[in-house]
């Protein structure tokens, strides 16, 4: 019986070496080998979401992928001074109208003249910065965000009428909002694909 049982257990001859299981009567559980077929049969190939995750999602592992591209360096610079400036502005236009006025409504009314803008000219906006040129768009809204500034400017030095205040922060964000989603889709056409998501990580 005992030779019976080693015997029963005992794994032929394989390519490859095996692991062989045995039950208390001599049985055998599991044996996997692997074919000379399977040896030779080339692993399955990576999804895209492994090739995505090893490459770093886009431009591989360099984090300044990006910022190497002469063109998106120029658009970054610019967006950051201007975005500077907008909030510089809204601050100093805050104070002054503060000063003047003493009443919380006048700052209500300051936010309210930027942001009815944007709302009201959101889908227009988009509309026109997928079919006339970006660049264009953009220039004439730093033009006219300059514009406003000076009249702001000249309505301080002046000490003009608050409603006049009003009427340039009123320019300023429609302006604002005519240029803002040709400023956001413009990217598409400075930087490949490939750091497409690295350029919206420093635009952010």
């Amino acid at each position: 019986d005992t030779v019976a049982l080693r015997k029963s257990c005992r794994a032929p001859p394989l390519p490859r070496p095996s692991h062989v299981s045995c039950t208390s009567d001599g049985g055998a559980l599991a044996r996997h080998v692997e074919t000379p077929d399977e040896q030779r049969r080339p692993s399955a190939p990576e999804t895209p979401a492994e090739v995505v995750h090893q490459s770093g999602g886009s431009g591989g592992n360099d984090p300044l992928a990006s910022l190497r591209l002469p063109g998106f360096r120029l658009y970054l610079l610019g967006s950051l001074f201007s975005g500077a400036g907008n909030q510089m502005r809204t601050v100093a236009v805050g104070w002054e109208v503060y000063q003047r006025t003493q009443t919380p409504l006048s700052l209500g009314m300051i936010g309210l003249v930027l942001a009815l803008p944007v709302l009201l000219l959101a889908l227009p906006a988009g509309a026109a910065a997928d079919r006339y040129p970006r660049k264009t768009l953009i220039l004439i809204s730093q033009v006219g965000l300059a514009l406003s500034g000076l009249g702001l400017a000249w309505v301080s030095f002046t000490d003009g009428p608050i409603p006049l205040t009003y009427a340039f922060l009123l320019g300023t964000g429609i302006f604002r909002a005519v240029g803002w989603p040709a400023s956001q889709a413009i990217v598409t056409g400075l930087v490949p694909t490939r750091v497409f998501a690295n350029a919206t990580m420093w635009r952010s």
